[in-house]
């Protein structure tokens, strides 16, 4: 008998719907009104998947401020 496969967790970007291993994705967390960076991919909430491809990145970057006032209202 061979070795069993550890299970790899699929994550997806929530900008370019790629699938991908999770620690190849980076986690982003809504924490006091701001979104952090979960770099352990630890942090408690929900949390999104960012891909490493610099316009993913720039897209959610714009994106998740948009959300941000969205969320918070104007005066925020």
């Amino acid at each position: 008998m061979g070795l069993a496969k550890k299970h790899v967790p699929i994550r997806m970007c929530i900008i370019c719907r790629t699938r991908m291993e999770k620690y190849k994705l980076n986690r982003y967390v809504l924490i006091d009104r701001k979104f952090i960076l979960d770099e352990k991919q630890r942090l408690p909430g929900r949390g999104f998947y960012v891909c490493n491809n610099l316009k993913c990145k720039n897209i959610a970057e714009k994106k998740f401020l948009k959300e941000k006032r969205k969320i918070f209202g104007k005066g925020d």
